[in-house]
């Protein structure tokens, strides 16, 4: 029997992604070598969905960002790509993918791109023997998250979006992770389109019967702010071997020590003499690690260069980015991005506070107390530049020499 389709949002703004929302959907993210929404694709065919539809921006739709990603993945699945005009919600991007699905169904999946043991859970939710079911996890902040209120058979009756604190039916937060019937489509049609009807229809839904739910035991990962981010590294990492390309090379003096976690090293990688590297930590191709270096709990995407006399620590720097020499912790580095001699991050409060970011306009507690900096791609750094904790660099920005980078630089 074949199994349902899968609707996969990959539009909308992005905003709260800043500074990484300017070159594709944040599923586009390479983290240990490859892009989170291939991951996530891969898992949906090894788990034998075999009907995508992607939800794409007008941006991607234009320079095919997503589609030559895709293709360049070589998946075996049918994929249709339809075009979200405005960012409008997901009611509006799941109507938008509807007429694309050529026969008729009495169930659809709906998730996002970068839930990268899709499959697997899918495969759980559908066991429920029913037209539509959720999946939610616990969460220590329940007032922050749309949250679900289950009766005594644990099935979803209605939910409650952001509960006042210590009013909360339960701990339970909904995953973006649907499968949903053929009714849900109707009543979300005969919503107005606003942001948040498909929250609605789901209410409605369940209103008129119950919702089996799958609960899981941990959240799966989420891409809502950048530093999320370093869960996805963490998670991927954890489930790797370590392995050496025979391509890669790696000095005599070198030190590799996975006793923590895993080290990759791929294709054409070069390591520098005396640089350690302590895991978990990906080496992406043609990555080059000069002298004197120490890179521990890192991710270094294809191309990245990193000079002597450098630390990285859990950090991710994406493909192509460079950095002369420096210290750089808790961070992001966006791709193609030039970083100048003499550059330090701050990564943490004097205080040892939590790092707050600006996000939109409002101070984002990001429950972190390390959080070094978020560039955007493009951007230029020159030499003896620092930038205090949580600090954010548009795309493009230019950061002249000698400049202590205490504010956001935003884009133009």
């Amino acid at each position: 029997m074949s199994k349902p389709p899968v609707i996969v949002i990959a539009g909308g703004s992005n905003s709260r992604f800043f500074p990484f929302n300017k070159t594709g959907h944040k599923g586009l993210l390479s983290i240990a070598g490859k892009p989170l929404m291939i991951r996530m694709l891969e898992n949906l065919q090894s788990h034998e969905y075999r009907e995508v539809t992607l939800v794409i921006t007008p941006e991607d739709a234009e320079q095919q960002i997503s589609q030559k990603i895709i293709e360049a993945a070589h998946l075996e699945l049918k994929i249709e790509y339809v075009v979200q005009v405005s960012p409008q919600g997901m009611g509006d991007a799941v109507l938008s993918a509807i007429p694309r699905l050529q026969d008729q169904f009495s169930q659809i999946i709906i998730t996002s791109t970068y839930h990268t043991n899709a499959g697997e859970v899918l495969d759980q939710m559908l066991t429920k023997g029913n037209d539509s079911v959720l999946c939610t996890a616990p969460t220590a902040t329940p007032w922050e998250y749309g949250i679900a209120t289950l009766n005594d058979q644990g099935e979803l009756t209605q939910i409650v979006e952001k509960p006042e604190r210590g009013h909360e039916p339960s701990n339970q937060k909904i995953q973006v992770l649907y499968v949903l019937s053929a009714n849900f489509i109707e009543i979300l049609r005969n919503l107005p389109v606003t942001q948040y009807n498909f929250e609605e229809a789901l209410s409605i839904l369940a209103m008129q019967h119950p919702i089996p739910v799958l609960q899981l035991e941990k959240a799966l990962p989420s891409l809502k702010y950048p530093w999320d981010a370093f869960e996805m590294k963490d998670q991927l990492l954890s489930h790797n071997s370590s392995a050496t390309h025979p391509s890669a090379k790696i000095s005599a003096t070198a030190v590799i020590d996975a006793t923590k976690g895993p080290v990759i090293i791929e294709e054409g990688a070069s390591v520098g003499h005396c640089t350690r590297i302590v895991g978990p930590c990906f080496i992406g191709k043609n990555a080059f690690i000069g002298d004197f270096c120490l890179v521990r709990d890192s991710d270094l995407e294809t191309g990245v260069q990193v000079g002597t006399f450098s630390e990285v620590a859990r950090s991710i720097f994406l493909p192509g980015s460079t950095m002369h020499s420096g210290f750089v912790g808790d961070s992001i580095i966006g791709q193609k991005v030039k970083i100048g001699a003499g550059f330090v991050t701050a990564n943490k409060r004097f205080d040892r506070a939590s790092v707050h970011v600006e996000v939109r306009g409002e101070n984002v507690d990001t429950g972190r107390r390390a959080l070094g900096v978020l560039i955007g791609e493009n951007a230029a750094i020159g030499i003896h530049t620092s930038t205090m904790p949580g600090k954010c660099i548009a795309p493009g920005a230019v950061v002249y020499p000698q400049t202590v980078v205490k504010n956001n630089i935003p884009g133009t």
